[in-house]
């Protein structure tokens, strides 16, 4: 029984394979097959050429816009697009001499500057020296004090007594 299902199963998987046609592929097939690869060649070409095409479609837009931009921001007038170099070259220019300009200006008030710290740093040598050359108030005060005791004691007249007292205040 054994050796029947054997066979049986030897038969039915061989049936198949004596089934297929093997003889001459039709040349039919062979043009297809042919026009389907040359289709799917072509069709990547244009799929190419359409991204090509978006790119380009892109740039233009790019390029518009930025022309538009530089003409109504910038120069605020129509030109040539050809003479977008010798504009931008024009306008540098003029920037570098600005710059040069405002540079130069600088330069003038940093060396204001200078001066008046040297200034400062003087005025500010004298004037500590005018406050340590005063007397203290409380020294004034006590020799007002003495000068008032020797008019008192009648050792200054009233005139002596009425010029130191004018100096004295003065140093106040």
């Amino acid at each position: 029984m054994k050796t029947y299902a054997f066979l049986l199963l030897a038969v039915l998987m061989t049936i198949p394979a004596y089934g297929q046609k093997k003889g001459k592929v039709d040349p039919k097939d062979v043009t297809i097959d042919s026009l389907i690869m040359v289709n799917k060649g072509l069709t990547g070409q244009l799929d190419s050429a359409a991204m090509d095409l978006d790119a380009t479609l892109i740039d233009l837009a790019i390029y518009k816009g930025v022309y538009t931009v530089f003409k109504d921001k910038v120069v605020k007038e129509d030109f040539d697009p050809a003479n977008t170099g010798m504009i931008i070259d024009t306008l540098m220019a003029a920037r570098e001499a600005e710059v040069a300009e405002l540079n130069a200006q600088i330069k003038s008030l940093r060396d204001s500057v200078t001066v008046l710290q040297t200034d400062n740093v003087r005025l500010q040598a004298a004037l500590d020296q005018m406050v340590a050359g005063t007397t203290n108030k409380d020294e004034i005060i006590e020799e007002l004090k003495q000068l008032k005791e020797l008019l008192d004691a009648k050792i200054i007249t009233q005139d002596e007594y009425d010029s130191k007292k004018v100096k004295l205040l003065e140093k106040w």
